[in-house]
């Protein structure tokens, strides 16, 4: 079973078959085969056919039920972004997994990343389960640009082509040195701390100030870096976890919408409403009914 079979059999909680339909991209120059995974639940058994990169970006969130690679069984857990997994092709792939946000998963052709960079592939693969839970933030940060390309953009080949070659290139990297799971700035774990934070207290709207303190920064130098590290400025960075989160938990769960939008810091559920509209052009109510 291949990737495309594996998503258009999911029963994922936002329809997974159609949303990859929608959300794939092909750069035949590359031979890689992007898309973007949407909210949902996953669950296959596989043995891989090609090379798998799953990246999820900053202020993002998964929680792995159960995972089993290569006959070896994986304690579930929580992953607050910046993570990443690689499996090699011909590997034995158990997962059951919830995502509650968008993420990147990048489908090589044969030979790709040998040619890429054949001393990290080799070393790379000689345990594939090193691959997993990887986490490395500008790998992270690319996977957002990719992410936001192929949902809003105008579907640039070569820009796509440029950043999966960019991601793929650090993914290799950091998973044959371990030690080298930081931004190259210096600041990405203290950034991730913030994220974290954020993500944990959505409700009550951690303040810029807030979140400094637990990156242990000045408020204009976090806010300075929070921008280099993930691509935008704080209150956009809430405001986008606020709605996708909202989102996810609209289509996953049957919470009243009023429950939804405090647990998610919004004002209040007029304000969710407005803050969907703007950002979707639909309604909380319609998201639930449609799906």
């Amino acid at each position: 079973m291949d990737t495309n079979d594996i998503f258009a059999n999911a029963k994922g909680t936002e329809g997974l078959a159609q949303s990859f339909v929608h959300k794939e991209q092909r750069l035949d120059r590359a031979g890689i085969t992007l898309m973007a995974l949407p909210p949902g639940h996953v669950s296959f058994e596989i043995k891989t056919n090609k090379t798998l990169l799953n990246v999820q970006p900053f202020g993002s969130r998964s929680a792995v039920d159960y995972q089993r690679v290569e006959g070896t069984d994986y304690q579930g857990a929580v992953l607050n972004g910046c993570a990443f997994d690689m499996f090699a092709k011909g590997i034995s792939l158990d997962l059951q997994a919830r995502n509650f946000d968008w993420e990147i998963v990048l489908e090589f052709d044969d030979g790709v990343l040998s040619k890429l960079d054949a001393e990290a592939y080799d070393g790379f693969w000689e345990m594939p389960d090193m691959a997993y839970g990887r986490r490395d933030a500008s790998a992270a940060q690319i996977s957002t640009l990719m992410i936001e390309h192929i949902r809003f953009g105008d579907r640039d080949p070569v820009y796509l082509e440029t950043l999966a070659l960019a991601m793929v290139r650090r993914c290799m990297t950091v998973g044959r040195a371990p030690q080298r799971l930081v931004s190259a700035r210096g600041n990405g774990p203290r950034i991730e701390r913030a994220i974290a934070h954020l993500e944990d207290n959505l409700a009550s709207k951690p303040s810029v100030a807030e979140l400094a303190d637990i990156a242990a920064m000045s408020p204009s130098w976090f806010a300075k870096s929070f921008r280099q590290e993930t691509g935008k400025a704080v209150h956009a960075f809430a405001r986008d976890l606020r709605l996708e989160r909202a989102k996810a938990q609209l289509i996953a769960t049957n919470k009243p919408i009023s429950e939804i939008s405090r647990e998610c810091g919004f004002s209040d559920q007029s304000h969710m409403t407005r803050s969907f509209q703007s950002a979707f052009g639909t309604s909380p109510a319609k998201i639930r009914n449609d799906r």
